[in-house]
């Protein structure tokens, strides 16, 4: 009879009936002393809509299948030729009232070096002559004459005629030139709220350096639409901003509207309520730079021409983030611009433990599995949702039935929090292998070709070290 046996031979026979029924009754009263501030057992939200049964309206609309639009529609159609409107300069020459034929002909020649920002122009002849706001030019002697709408050909027939007609020059010597002295420009605001530079972090796309900028910029005629406005001022917005540009037109009627105009822009919630405060002169136009595959723009030609005044703005996406908590780190993340990000992709992108016995990849031991039997994988996901009215719903995601449903797997939205925890079943089997199943066995040298060997167990319930010696032979 081995040592053991003769040990529990020797115990009286109710004693050693009782001992393991003591155990079980100290396991259970220590499980139950842990569940108390088990985050599990007295998790608050822990009651929702499962997440196959959220509404249609508490659901976040999918990015898939979106394309760019053709950026030829953020652009007007180039005419085949220039017609003159109000702010163009033309170079006249009429012969005996703008010039003599002893006189050479003012020549206008672009300088050789030019700035970045500065246009080349064609050269033109003549004295400068302005078109006015009426879309007349006022000739000398003879007076005004329309020429808005025409172009330089048309131009320079009316204002021949217009010589004519008063008998100022005869038909068959009448010589009048008409250039294209300095075409009409239109200065236009575009106030970008983007990030310079980007870099790449557990929470997800960052900017590096991110600050407001503003560029007045000068279009030429038939260039004064949005997306010469955009190649002026740094291309099409950045990840950090929204996918459209808003345009603001005619806000500010005189000085007086400005301070008004401004407290407007930063307490009013939609564009009726801009509107509606800043009286009926106001516009708002929105123009979209991303829709659905197959939908058709929704952009007119109208909407994409600038104005004199008009601000072009691009607004930081600020508040596209969503939560994590619980079993997940804490942190806020940038929800990405431009695809779709589901519950269980969330989890890959925070690193969260995903159905990996809770063992932690980031470790100091290089040691990517741990011994031992390993932990429950938490499964519970809540996302609590924010709704229109103020208020919020807790939607109930099992990420067991999720990774086998794609159905299960609903996408995020800006201000959603994601709390993982484990189910009371998960919390109670995690305990008991922790508490009852993490011993620490230290096998010694064998003696003998007998097997005999010395086992040390270190119990949960003991101080650290050597609890006790069993001997191990025939």
């Amino acid at each position: 009879m081995s040592r053991s046996d003769r040990t529990l031979a020797s115990m009286p026979g109710d004693a050693a009936l009782t001992r393991p029924r003591t155990l079980l009754l100290l396991a259970l009263a220590s499980a139950l002393g842990g569940a108390t501030g088990c985050a599990a057992l007295t998790n608050p939200i822990a009651v929702g809509v499962p997440a196959r049964l959220v509404p249609a309206e508490l659901l976040a609309p999918s990015k898939a299948g979106e394309q760019t639009i053709p950026l030829t529609l953020l652009r007007q159609p180039p005419p085949r030729e220039y017609l003159l409107a109000p702010g163009d300069v033309l170079g006249v020459y009429v012969e005996g009232f703008l010039g003599e034929r002893t006189v050479a002909v003012p020549v206008h020649v672009a300088p050789l070096v030019q700035g970045r920002d500065q246009r080349r122009l064609q050269p033109a002849l003549g004295y400068p002559m302005p078109v006015q706001a009426n879309g007349t030019v006022d000739m000398p002697v003879a007076g005004p004459v329309v020429v808005q709408g025409m172009s330089l050909p048309q131009a320079r027939q009316a204002i021949r005629e217009l010589y004519v007609q008063k008998r100022l020059l005869k038909a068959e010597t009448a010589n009048v030139i008409v250039t294209l002295l300095q075409p009409r420009q239109y200065s236009v605001l575009v106030v970008r709220q983007e990030g310079s530079g980007f870099t790449t972090g557990p929470d997800g796309l960052i900017s590096g350096a991110k600050r407001g900028t503003g560029h007045e910029v000068d279009l030429l005629g038939y260039e004064n639409d949005v997306l010469h406005a955009l190649a002026r001022s740094g291309g099409l917005p950045g990840l950090d901003a929204y996918n459209e540009v808003v345009i603001f037109r005619d806000c500010f009627h005189d000085g007086a509207d400005r301070p008004a105009w401004l407290q407007h822009l930063g307490t009013a919630r939609t564009d009726g309520d801009l509107v509606r405060a800043l009286g009926p002169g106001v516009r708002v136009t929105r123009v979209p730079l991303r829709l659905p595959a197959g939908q058709a723009p929704c952009v007119r030609p109208e909407d994409v021409i600038l104005g004199t005044g008009d601000v072009v703005f691009l607004e930081a996406r600020d508040d596209q983030l969503f939560y994590t908590g619980g079993l997940l780190q804490a942190g806020a993340h940038v929800l990405p611009r431009d695809h779709d990000l589901d519950v269980v992709e969330a989890l890959a992108l925070v690193r969260a433990p995903l159905l990996n016995g809770s063992f932690g990849g980031s470790n100091l031991s290089g040691d990517l599995v741990r011994p031992g039997l390993g932990n429950p994988s938490a499964t519970q996901l809540t996302v609590v949702r924010r709704t229109p009215g103020g208020g919020q719903v807790p939607i109930l995601v099992d990420l067991e039935v999720a990774l086998r449903n794609p159905a299960e797997r609903i996408l995020l939205r800006a201000g959603d929090l994601l709390v993982l925890q484990e189910k009371p079943e998960q919390a109670l089997a995690r305990y008991f292998t922790q508490a009852f199943f993490n011993f620490n066995l230290f096998w010694a040298p064998f003696h003998s070709k007998s097997g005999a060997g010395v086992i040390d167990v270190a119990a949960p319930d003991r101080l650290p070290g050597r609890t006790g010696s069993v001997l191990l032979g025939q």
